[in-house]
């Protein structure tokens, strides 16, 4: 069997297990037992569980955006040594006017989730030390600290504040992104947003504009 096929495989009896049982009582031994296969079957992909659920999501999205995007656009990990830098994650589109053009991929990221909202729903709930919603921010915070820096050009703002703006947009789109999956939120899906589609990266820079005065003083 073609190792992009176990790997496959693997990623298929995970998926299936977590509609079956919680997902801290799915081990490695059931993951394979269903492959008749044993566990280096399944390490000579994956180091853990976590891993693999991550895996999971950086291939789907990564696909998704290769898909879809220039590669010039694209953001991956600068450690080649980490285990998904070989899939991009984010995009970085910054238009001549110098706004940034991400609806789109926030658009993707959540169709991403919405192709297997049954799996992400149980993995978006799992509050475990080193859970999915803590790697996703642990993930995307630094990406849209960035997008800040880049909306506030020549603009300076204190650490502290960046900091806060960063934590606050990062969190508003996990959380938003696991309430639309849990169906706590009752809103159009983002594929009917408009004019709102950019909201994230032009409510901050109406804010940075609106507020030029208050930015000089830090000079």
């Amino acid at each position: 069997m073609k190792t992009s096929e176990t790997r496959s495989l693997i990623v298929d009896s995970f998926i299936a297990l977590t509609q079956e049982m919680p997902l801290e009582k799915i081990t490695i031994a059931l993951i394979v037992e269903r492959l008749n296969k044993n566990r280096k079957a399944f390490y000579y992909y994956f180091s853990s569980k976590e891993y693999l659920v991550r895996w999971i999501f950086r291939h789907d999205l990564g696909q998704v955006l290769l898909e879809n995007f220039s590669e010039y656009q694209l953001v991956y990990e600068t450690d080649k040594k980490n285990p998904y830098a070989e899939y991009p994650f984010y995009v970085f589109i910054k238009t001549e006017e110098g706004r940034l053009e991400h609806s789109s991929f926030f658009y993707l990221f959540s169709q991403c989730f919405r192709s297997k909202t049954e799996f992400y729903k149980v993995i978006f709930n799992d509050d475990s030390p080193g859970n999915f919603t803590d790697y996703l921010f642990a993930l995307y915070y630094p990406q849209i600290k960035r997008d800040i820096i880049s909306l506030l050009g020549e603009k300076h703002l204190e650490s502290t504040k960046l900091d806060f703006l960063a934590e606050f947009y990062t969190g508003g789109i996990i959380f938003l992104t696991k309430a639309r999956l849990n169906k706590k939120v009752r809103s159009k899906p983002l594929d009917n947003i408009s004019p709102f589609d950019n909201i994230i990266h032009e409510s901050l820079s109406l804010m940075f504009k609106e507020n030029t005065d208050k930015f000089r003083a830090h000079y």
